[in-house]
């Protein structure tokens, strides 16, 4: 999955038929019967990009699979990043969230935008993706990643 900005903090995991009633705002997990599929609604740059859909591997499916259970019986609507009162993260409480567990987990105090930066640089040199595509991934411009990110 590509390191987006923090357009996890609003996805929801649905299966394909509450995904078809939904009002198509926000992001989902799309749980089809073999491959499931992240759609991007909500970000910052959808006006121009519009909808986005990623595959999801199979090493997040299995660790959501597990999660399943608890996803169902603590938010209606499959929220899958909740408060400790079970109501949805806001973008600002995720920020907040990725921070801690890389400064818990990894001793580094890193936010999302740095994580965005190293998955950049490690692109650009040396060229192992494709950056066109990586910046389309990651909901940027390549002017963007030349501007912002660097080795």
């Amino acid at each position: 999955m590509p390191p987006r900005r923090l357009e996890y903090s609003t996805t929801r995991l649905v299966t394909p038929a509450q995904y078809d009633a939904s009002e198509k705002k926000g992001n989902f997990i799309v749980m089809k019967p073999r491959k499931w599929f992240w759609i991007l609604y909500d970000f910052k740059n959808a006006d121009r990009k519009g909808v986005q859909r990623f595959p999801v591997p199979g090493s997040l499916k299995a660790a959501i699979n597990r999660m399943k259970p608890i996803i169902a019986a603590k938010s209606d609507k499959g929220n899958i990043f909740l408060n400790n009162k079970f109501l949805p993260l806001s973008r600002s409480q995720f920020s907040t969230f990725v921070s801690w567990v890389f400064r818990k987990y990894a001793g580094k105090k890193w936010s999302q935008n740095t994580i965005r930066s190293i998955k950049v640089s490690s692109v650009w040199v040396p060229t192992v993706e494709d950056p066109l595509q990586l910046a389309k991934s990651m909901g940027h411009s390549v002017e963007t990643a030349l501007l912002h990110y660097k080795a």
